[in-house]
């Protein structure tokens, strides 16, 4: 009995409970387009920053983290990724969003101009997200000579102040809304909304029953034997 309660038990740890919610895409402010190479092809990519709700009501900032697939507005339900379970590069790219984004950075300077900085941190963003080195001229995503050079230095200055270890605390109210037909989308909270609570998936849920089933039926035949 106890072998299968542990057994049962382990299973279910190693079952991660995905967040599940809907984005709503509500507007996109547009910060103008740069030229960029991503995995070897030129492609003109479009930068600002857009404003997303949930299910809840929870209001967020919004910036792209999957430059290949193509923007989607409205209502659609995305796989949430909740902060504690990001991977270095998006810690660090919330991090980025958290700091400079011009309606929740601690560190955005009004002088530099609401969308160019808007622009600089969409390319820091992609920048962390798809290269290890920080670099904007080499790499899997790189800037062609096709955009503004002063939008391009501000985004290296953004890269050059990553801290080399990522305060999870800094990005509490970060979540990435994965999607298998649009893109990626990483949130940051206005204010301190409630982040998404983690919800089952049907499996883990199932699982979850089925488990409890097996411990009660055990129990019922251990009890039955015993009084035989």
């Amino acid at each position: 009995m106890r072998k299968i309660f542990l057994a049962l038990l382990g299973v279910l740890l190693l079952t991660t409970p995905a967040l599940a919610d809907n984005i709503n895409i509500l507007n996109y402010e547009n910060a103008g387009s740069y030229g960029v190479i991503y995995r070897g092809h030129y492609k003109t990519a479009y930068l600002g920053q857009f404003n997303a709700a949930l299910d809840d009501g929870s209001e967020y900032i919004g910036y792209c983290v999957d430059l290949p697939q193509n923007a989607h507005f409205g209502t659609a339900d995305y796989d949430m990724l909740a902060s504690d379970r990001f991977s270095q590069r998006q810690r660090e790219a919330a991090w980025l969003m958290h700091e400079y984004d011009p309606d929740l950075g601690n560190a955005y300077d009004p002088n530099y101009g609401r969308h160019d900085t808007m622009a600089a941190l969409q390319l820091a963003i992609w920048e962390v997200i798809y290269d290890e080195n920080h670099s904007l001229y080499d790499g899997t995503f790189k800037l062609s000579n096709n955009g503004s050079w002063y939008i391009r230095n501000l985004a290296n200055a953004f890269l050059s102040a990553i801290p080399r270890d990522v305060n999870l605390a800094s990005i509490d109210y970060s979540v990435i809304g994965q999607h298998s037909r649009y893109q990626d989308v990483l949130l940051g909270g206005v204010g301190s909304p409630t982040p998404p609570s983690a919800t089952p998936e049907p499996a883990t849920a199932l699982l979850l029953a089925s488990s409890m089933g097996v411990l009660a039926w055990n129990r019922r035949r251990k009890i039955k034997n015993t009084r035989a």
